[in-house]
């Protein structure tokens, strides 16, 4: 059995083939029916208010281990188990500067600015995963919109952890 879920743009960031789900029908609302993301749309679709949905979606494949508590046409409750790994370097989303298809950022390196080239992973509306570039308490520079290469900086504020 499939499910397709309808993700808005705003929720679909992090959502992977693969991906463990929960789906439960209000008709057997004890019965917890897990699945696994089996394809996501390359598409957008727009709005269908006819189905209650006023912003933008994503369609997502939802491969059903065991589907008998559902029926099908019904309407159901899915949730996408999308994981961040533990170890994972974050940063916040502020800075981070995208240069065609480079992403960089700036660090502090001997009191001046030095930019970075970065290799980046999960995101979602507060901080980015960074898979290469920096290195654990590396000094970032949060809003570097106006800081230039070897622009000599002054810290303030406290460490992050």
């Amino acid at each position: 059995m499939q499910v397709v879920a309808n993700i808005s743009e705003q929720d679909i960031n992090g959502v992977e083939v693969g991906q463990k789900v929960e789906v439960r029908w209000a008709g057997a609302p004890e019965e917890l029916v897990k699945g696994e993301v089996s394809r996501v749309a390359p598409v957008v679709s727009g709005p269908s208010p006819q189905m209650g949905q006023t912003e933008t979606s994503i369609k997502v494949y939802i491969s059903i281990e065991n589907g008998e508590a559902l029926k099908p046409g019904a309407t159901v409750d899915v949730v996408i188990y999308r994981v961040t790994p533990r170890q994972s370097l974050l940063i916040p989303n502020e800075a981070i500067t995208e240069e065609g298809e480079s992403k960089t950022i700036f660090v502090v390196e001997d009191g001046a600015a030095k930019k970075v080239n970065i290799q980046t992973g999960h995101s979602n509306e507060l901080y980015t995963e960074i898979k290469k570039g920096i290195k654990e308490n590396a000094m970032v520079i949060l809003e570097p919109q106006d800081i230039e290469e070897g622009q000599k900086v002054r810290l303030t504020g406290g460490a992050a952890q």
